[in-house]
């Protein structure tokens, strides 16, 4: 009797530590096969917590435990079953949420700022767009400008440069139509037109057909005229087009 329970003593703890080395064996496998399917799955290219936890899933369960007490082992292989690359996968999902939440939130914006812009783009005014279809036009023009004073008059088509600014002392829009070499440059106030007249009217000593676009300020104060000087059939059939398309007086913020 005192033999067998001496027999007992001796087997005892080397079958507890059997069966602890399956046990651990076991659930190494089972990690290592955790980790293997959730790198696959998430895509995880080999990221530093991933592969430390591969590593130690590997070393669970295919290399032999050392000897220390079962208590200290076992601790050892609850820390491995903790290093499950379960926390790697879910910080990698939460990045990738975070970064396409951060590209809609872009798109959303970009797509709002469009938008605002678009409204914010109103279309050219009727009287901006005489303007442009004279500087288009390529015909010459007899320019009349009266001043207190002084009156000036100039012959040439208003091109082929045209470039709009704003003036640094008052702020008002400037259109500016000139030549190549600037030699002729003209300027002028859109938001000070605030009536154009297309007039027709014959000289009395020749009976030439004078055809004009006169520029009127608010209290009908003349700004300039601009009278056709090119007699040709083209340039009148120009001027036609103009008095159907406009009319023959367009105000300031007519649609």
């Amino acid at each position: 009797s005192s033999q067998v329970s001496q027999s007992v003593r001796r087997e005892n703890p080397k079958k507890r530590h059997n069966m602890w080395r399956t046990t651990a064996r076991s659930i190494g496998i089972a990690v290592f096969i955790a980790a293997v399917s959730i790198r696959v799955i998430a895509g995880d290219a080999g990221g530093t917590g991933s592969a430390s936890c591969f590593a130690d899933a590997f070393a669970i369960a295919f290399q032999p435990p050392r000897r220390p007490s079962l208590h200290h082992t076992s601790t050892s292989a609850c820390c491995h079953v903790r290093c499950c690359p379960v926390g790697s996968v879910r910080s990698s999902s939460a990045a990738v949420t975070s970064a396409a939440a951060a590209t809609t939130r872009n798109k959303v914006r970009l797509a709002a700022e469009a938008e605002a812009q678009e409204e914010n783009t109103t279309a050219p005014s009727k009287i901006d767009s005489i303007i442009l279809d004279l500087h288009e036009s390529s015909l010459k023009f007899r320019i009349v400008v009266i001043g207190n004073g002084a009156i000036l008059e100039s012959t040439s088509t208003l091109g082929p440069h045209m470039a709009e600014s704003t003036s640094p002392k008052t702020g008002e829009r400037l259109v500016t139509l000139a030549s190549d070499d600037r030699s002729f440059e003209f300027h002028l106030k859109p938001d000070t037109i605030a009536k154009v007249v297309f007039a027709e009217s014959k000289k009395p000593d020749n009976g030439k057909t004078l055809r004009i676009v006169r520029m009127l300020r608010e209290d009908g104060g003349p700004i300039c005229s601009l009278i056709l000087a090119d007699g040709s059939d083209e340039a009148v059939s120009w001027y036609k087009a103009m008095t159907i398309r406009y009319g023959y007086e367009v105000r300031s913020g007519d649609d």
